[in-house]
């Protein structure tokens, strides 16, 4: 695998075209700044950046998605998230000697972490600083904070610009420009009101018979969740019930009907959890397995590569490097599976989805039944190691899982 991680004056080139375009970003902290894997891209898919991130790294946990720079501030939109990113990732540029503040949002451009500190102006995008500009900043603060629950609750079909509008405030008033921030607050609370006068108007002139049946069905999801009590995430259901009586109540039926389903299914998931959560072990154990058997696999390879070294086996080092295709056909496409059967609550799919889930298993003891795996842990001639056997050890663990939860 060719090294991705950047460092450097390649590192310093992208950060510098990321303020110009959004590029792909994957994170794959390790122990300490030095160990940590950080890509940039213009092209690859972000999930496809944090597998070869991890690969690559000595850390197991990553985050993907989009970045963009604004001044001395790095705006991260991440499809996968990663708690103290923020923190990790600002001490890692500056281990590479580049001064950036930080700032993590998931996709819908809500903040989730930030480590930010006055680093001096951006000679690229600075501002004249005036008197005002603490208060203005505390002003955009507090509009933003507001804002970001207005867009939660506009029409799904309208909030994509709307989001998109408020990152790009969120990373001028982050970057210094307070204008610039403000202009687009102001837009947004612009669109907001005329959508809300839409709303208001096709509500008044046609009432939609669906929001009385979507009332009733917020009542029974009401009562559904009252009767599971103190359970473990009933908290978190009677909040998204609030938000459910909020779209009724604005009319937003489209948008209703949706987190009606969605909190349906998480009743019933929730009810149904001690089954869920033999599925979700299993799968955690499993995911954590696989990323085992690569590591295994590349001490393997260092460990021929120290044997044989010399001029007897001149292409050595290029040739062990192939020993990680073995693990090709161990796939993610078990952990894939027992993710949808751990959030299906439908009996009749649930016993598809297992059915499907010990099939992948058959086939993976197929493949480690091959030559390869049959000789790798103690008959490779080099060192011990431990794949075939904890593969298998992980894949008995996922069987009983689905026969606890069948």
């Amino acid at each position: 695998m060719a090294d991705i991680a950047l460092h450097g004056p390649e590192l310093l080139k992208l950060v510098a075209l990321a303020k110009k375009r959004d590029l792909n970003f994957a994170y794959c902290p390790g122990n300490d700044p030095a160990e940590d894997v950080f890509v940039l891209d213009r092209k690859k898919n972000p999930e496809i950046l944090g597998r070869s991130a991890r690969g690559e790294g000595s850390g197991t946990k990553i985050c993907f998605g989009t970045a963009k720079v604004k001044g001395k501030v790095m705006l991260l939109t991440c499809e996968r998230e990663l708690p103290q990113t923020a923190k990790k990732l600002k001490k890692f540029l500056k281990f590479e000697s580049i001064a950036m503040n930080i700032v993590v949002m998931d996709i819908e451009g809500n903040i989730l972490e930030e480590d930010v500190e006055d680093l001096g102006e951006d000679p690229d995008e600075a501002d004249d600083a005036d008197d005002g500009a603490d208060e203005q900043l505390n002003q955009l603060k507090s509009q933003a904070a507001k804002l970001q629950v207005a867009v939660k609750n506009v029409p799904t079909e309208a909030r994509p610009p709307l989001t998109n509008a408020f990152k790009d405030a969120v990373g001028a008033m982050q970057g210094g420009n307070l204008d610039k921030a403000a202009a687009i607050f102001a837009k947004i609370e612009e669109a907001i009101a005329k959508l809300a006068d839409a709303v208001a108007n096709k509500q008044s002139a046609a009432p939609d018979p669906a929001l009385g049946k979507l009332t009733d069905v917020a009542a029974g999801l009401s009562k559904r969740i009252d009767a599971l009590g103190g359970l473990d995430g009933a908290d978190r259901l009677r909040a998204a019930h609030g938000v459910l009586e909020g779209q009724i109540a604005a009319g937003d039926v489209k948008t209703a009907a949706g987190t009606a389903k969605a909190l349906g299914d998480a009743v019933s998931r929730v009810s149904n959890q001690d089954k869920v959560a033999p599925i979700e072990r299993a799968r955690a154990d499993w995911i954590k397995t696989r990323s085992d058997m690569r590591d295994e696999i590349t001490k393997l390879q260092a460990e021929i590569v120290t044997v044989c070294q010399g001029d007897d086996f001149p292409n050595i080092a290029n040739e062990s490097k192939t020993l990680i295709s073995y693990l090709d056909a161990i796939d993610s496409r078990l952990e894939r599976a027992l993710e949808a059967l751990a959030q299906e609550t439908d009996a009749a799919r649930r016993g598809k989805l297992s059915e499907a889930a010990r099939s992948l298993i058959g086939m993976y003891q197929s493949e480690l039944d091959t030559p390869f795996f049959q000789a790798v842990d103690a008959k490779n001639g080099f060192k011990p190691v431990n794949i075939r056997a904890a593969a298998i050890t992980s894949l008995n663990k996922v069987q009983e899982a689905l026969s606890a939860a069948a």
